[in-house]
């Protein structure tokens, strides 16, 4: 079937989605047997699930406003759907990285496998029945990475403790309605009725609808939503350290 599949132009076709398994067979058969085109599809395919850009993760991997649960297959299906993919499978994407000296999918497969419940991590099962079993060495980083992403994902907000619209330039136009609306922050992203920013390891969960939505005056929305951007860009860069991948994200490639 799945040669079948190569020779016909429905797997060089970016509308159709493709399960994993397909993709990461091709992948095996294009290195093995040195079928250029086949095995330069299957990493087209597989770069646009395990992207080395937060613009380009954060658009083809998480929906706006994902909470703290697992990410679901459908919330890991890329863009275009060129792959049909469930969390569990990047373990496997972990494997091809390193048998096929693809370094720049591990630290988006890396964040992805941290994520996930520690039972499901342990287990080595994927979707579609196959064993993956992750190294020791390489089960070993997800639990570091891990650890690293809830220390992250208490500091992705923190700036709100030290942000004053008094003391602001250029100068707050509406300083009780921001200052008001900086306890409401705070509250909501770390206290008691809340919390939500110390409880799960997805540190790239957006906050920028919700950020954006709260009602800060012009100037002090420009200075909150600046400092957030910023803090995701060091996460991002937090992860490929932790995966061992430099640098990271990857020099652009030149004009």
């Amino acid at each position: 079937m799945l040669t079948s599949l190569l020779i016909t132009n429905s797997f060089y076709n970016a509308c159709r989605e493709m399960p994993f398994a397909t993709v990461r067979a091709a992948l095996e058969i294009g290195s093995k047997y040195q079928i250029e085109s086949v095995r330069q599809e299957a990493l087209r395919r597989l770069r646009l699930c395990f992207p080395t850009t937060l613009s380009a993760f954060h658009d083809r991997n998480t929906p706006e406003g994902i909470t703290t649960h697992p990410p679901s297959s459908s919330e890991l299906s890329c863009q275009r759907r060129s792959v049909i993919t469930c969390p569990t499978d990047a373990r496997a994407v972990i494997n091809l990285a390193r048998k096929f000296d693809l370094v720049e999918l591990l630290p988006s497969a890396f964040y992805v496998c941290a994520t996930l419940p520690i039972d499901t991590l342990l287990k080595n099962v994927s979707s579609n029945g196959s064993d993956d079993y992750l190294s020791p060495s390489d089960l070993s980083l997800c639990f570091r990475l891990r650890d690293t992403l809830f220390e992250q994902c208490s500091r992705q907000l923190s700036f709100i403790f030290d942000y004053s619209p008094l003391t602001h330039d250029p100068p707050c136009t509406n300083r009780a309605t921001c200052i008001r609306l900086r306890e409401q922050a705070i509250d909501i992203a770390y206290g008691d009725s809340g919390g939500q920013a110390l409880t799960h390891p997805f540190a790239l969960q957006s906050w920028a609808r919700w950020l954006e939505g709260l009602g800060f005056c012009p100037c002090c929305k420009q200075t909150i939503m600046t400092e957030y951007h910023r803090r995701r860009e060091e996460i991002w860069a937090r992860i490929g350290e932790v995966a061992g991948v430099s640098p990271w994200p990857p020099n652009p490639d030149p004009e």
